[in-house]
């Protein structure tokens, strides 16, 4: 509980954290009004999710690691625009090998298996709460030191 409160703290440490969590929103609610109306085989809408994903991670990374180091401020700024490319392109290769090894767990699975609905939903939940450790923990020892050999 202490972690939590200190990072509300961290969080409103910064002048303009209203403005940023703002945006982070902002740019999430427009993702998920244009995910109703586009398909999903839309490859543009695709590509732009998928960099936008991509950045929100390098975001992420950064902030992780700005809370954990004690750093202030918590949530990246216009001017760290490199940090968060670079950011994101390393936990991408982070995050790589668990998405990969899910991908082709779920390919397996839809390929191979046939059930009804609710017992296929199920199956698919089992395989995510499965894999997660595998992709979320790799980012996130890369996000504590911003070093790529900390993730093998």
């Amino acid at each position: 509980m202490a972690s939590l409160v200190d990072s509300i703290r961290s969080m409103t440490g910064d002048s303009w954290w209203i403005v940023k969590i703002a945006f982070f929103s902002a740019v999430l609610f427009f993702i998920l009004y244009e995910s109703y109306y586009y398909p999903p085989d839309n490859t543009p809408m695709m590509a732009f999710y998928s960099i936008i994903g991509m950045l929100f991670l390098g975001c992420a990374s950064i902030t992780v690691n700005r809370n954990i180091n004690n750093k202030s401020p918590l949530f990246p700024s216009l001017f760290s625009i490199p940090e968060i490319i670079i950011k994101s392109i390393c936990s991408t290769i982070a995050i790589l090998p668990g998405l990969l090894l899910y991908y082709l767990c779920m390919v397996f699975v839809q390929t191979s298996f046939e059930f009804e609905p609710f017992v296929m939903a199920v199956i698919y939940i089992c395989i995510t709460a499965v894999f997660s450790p595998f992709i979320f923990v790799p980012v996130v020892l890369y996000s504590v030191r911003s070093k790529l050999s900390d993730v093998t």
